[in-house]
């Protein structure tokens, strides 16, 4: 819930602040992969995979 409450309250944020938002989860990148292969997250396609990606709720 911690995830989703961040990308809604900026309408989109950074893969980098959503690692920031649960820094004591043991594998944070993995937690957020989870939700977007789970359709509900999207992330920007054709930028780099670091911590600037733009994540946003679907």
């Amino acid at each position: 819930m911690t995830l989703l409450r961040a990308v809604d309250e900026e309408a989109g944020t950074t893969l980098g602040d959503l690692i920031a938002a649960i820094p004591d989860h043991p594998r944070p990148v993995a937690a957020i992969l989870v939700l977007i292969e789970a359709g509900w997250l999207m992330e920007e396609l054709r930028a780099p995979f670091d911590e600037h990606l733009r994540i946003w709720r679907v």
